[in-house]
């Protein structure tokens, strides 16, 4: 990608960004005057710290420091395409599929044993074991022409196995069994670590704060008034926001078919890809999921995108106290769902 479109896409991608904020109302002109900063290096996206509370532009920089490194650290660690000096990864992991165990950050060890708990909750609509099959749709996807056949992506499912992740958690490390397999981390990398990175602005005191990554929306506290921040779910189609969520110490996180695909024929490919069907889930245009996890959130807007809403109200109602609400955009039209 050249500098010019790298720029392009970061100054689109924060226009969303602020978009998702732009109907936080501070109530009094009083309210404490609030503060942002931006970063655009992590995650393939932008990234926004926000404060409300009040705090001095000394202590704002300290714990946007703070945030940005941890930020940081996790992108790193959850690359599935880079390697980095000095770090094994979910890139080295992968590489080492079929050869030997690798040692890890705990964070990476944390994540991937997150991912098998979401895989057993949802009964597979969410599974970083299907590298293989998503390898093939990204190059699809990349060269903007032609499908994959059934049959190359039956085949890459049959490297698809979770069981075949083994963790050992006292020795830290990751070990691919199928060599052929491969982690994509891309369903909840990011909600994991916004959760991370709200973890070290709590310990430093932090409050009254949002996190934006990409337009994953994570709210420290509330309004200093006590009200709750107020959150915009995009349209698919890029009208006026069809509905809002009101947010308090939570996340909420979208799933949708109208930022990554390419179109052949008429039809449109995206990037969610169904574990059932091996093709792009069709049942929705996006999930957003409220809930007090971002982690959570993230995956189970992939899940759920996967899953009609009878099965996905159902899967809430059974193994996710956390969820708080869930909005669903179709050609229905707008769905919700309170937990």
């Amino acid at each position: 990608m050249t500098a010019f479109k790298r720029l392009f896409t970061a100054l689109l991608l924060l226009s969303i960004s602020i978009a998702s904020l732009v109907s936080c109302d501070l109530g009094a002109h009083t309210a404490p005057e609030r503060k942002s900063r931006v970063t655009y290096d992590y995650f393939d996206t932008v990234a926004t710290l926000y404060s409300f509370s009040g705090d001095s532009d000394e202590e704002f920089g300290a714990n946007f420091a703070a945030f940005e490194a941890e930020l940081s650290t996790c992108h790193e660690l959850f690359d599935i395409y880079n390697e980095y000096d000095n770090l094994n990864n979910a890139a080295t992991v992968n590489k080492n599929a079929g050869i030997s165990p690798v040692k890890v950050d705990k964070r990476l060890i944390d994540l991937l044993l997150f991912s098998k708990e979401m895989y057993e909750k949802t009964d597979g609509a969410v599974n970083v074991a299907m590298g293989a099959v998503l390898e093939i749709w990204h190059s699809y996807r990349e060269a903007r022409t032609g499908v994959p056949t059934k049959e190359e992506l039956k085949a890459a499912s049959e490297h698809c196995d979770i069981n075949k992740v083994i963790i050992d958690k006292p020795a830290s490390t990751v070990y691919l069994s199928d060599p052929e397999m491969s982690l994509d981390l891309g369903a909840l990398a990011k909600g994991f670590a916004i959760d991370l990175a709200a973890d070290v602005l709590r310990s430093r005191g932090a409050d009254s704060y949002a996190i934006d990554v990409g337009g994953n929306l994570f709210a420290i506290g509330a309004k200093p008034d006590g009200a709750a921040f107020k959150t915009g779910i995009e349209d698919p189609d890029g009208g006026d926001y069809p509905a809002y969520v009101d947010v308090r110490d939570g996340s909420v996180a979208t799933s949708g078919d109208y930022q990554r695909f390419y179109t052949v024929d008429g039809v449109r490919y995206h990037h969610i890809i169904n574990p059932v069907t091996l093709y792009p889930a069709t049942l929705h245009r996006s999930v957003s999921v409220y809930s007090s996890s971002a982690a959570v959130s993230d995956a189970l807007s992939t899940a759920l995108f996967n899953l009609d809403r009878a099965s996905g109200e159902a899967l809430i109602r059974e193994a996710f106290p956390e969820v708080r609400e869930v909005i669903y955009v179709g050609t229905y039209g707008v769905m919700r769902f309170t937990a």
